[in-house]
């Protein structure tokens, strides 16, 4: 006796792309970007009258590890939104450097930046404490923001 077997029907498989992985990644993208422009817009965020400079050179891309100090008309300084003091600004100073021997090895005064942001009222005896600091911290590449006659002053 033969036995009849019904036919099933085969099920199609679909085939098509997983989208997870490229949805986490956009939100990680995302995510990252708006890090990045937030940091950006803070570290420059003090406002101040910076002095004219007949000679300003105009840094169009800015390096990525670069350190911005903001000092007011006041004397006080602004760093990515917070104030510091004297002493904080040393301990401050001294761990991103730390960080930065960490990251770059022996050629990290070259390739960490500090860029000095001061209005141009202040009192030369804040900028000349504040550009102390810097020095014990050991940072020898340091920049001095100012705007140039050909650009729009911000």
């Amino acid at each position: 006796m033969s036995v009849a077997r019904a036919k099933r029907p085969r099920r199609r498989e679909a085939f098509g792309m997983n989208m997870t992985p490229m949805i986490d990644v956009t939100f990680q993208l995302i995510t990252f970007f708006m890090v990045v422009a937030t940091m950006s817009r803070l570290e420059l965020e003090a406002n101040l009258n910076l002095p004219l400079a007949q000679m300003a050179v105009v840094i169009e891309t800015p390096e990525v590890n670069r350190l911005v100090i903001n000092v007011d008309n006041s004397g006080q300084i602004i760093i990515y939104g917070r104030n510091y003091s004297y002493s904080e600004l040393e301990n401050f100073l001294k761990s991103n450097a730390a960080e930065a021997k960490k990251k770059y090895g022996k050629a990290w005064k070259a390739k960490t930046p500090v860029l000095v942001r001061c209005d141009k009222g202040i009192r030369w005896s804040t900028l000349r404490v504040v550009l102390d600091k810097i020095y014990r911290a050991r940072f020898r590449l340091v920049q001095m923001g100012a705007y140039s006659p050909d650009t729009q002053r911000k």
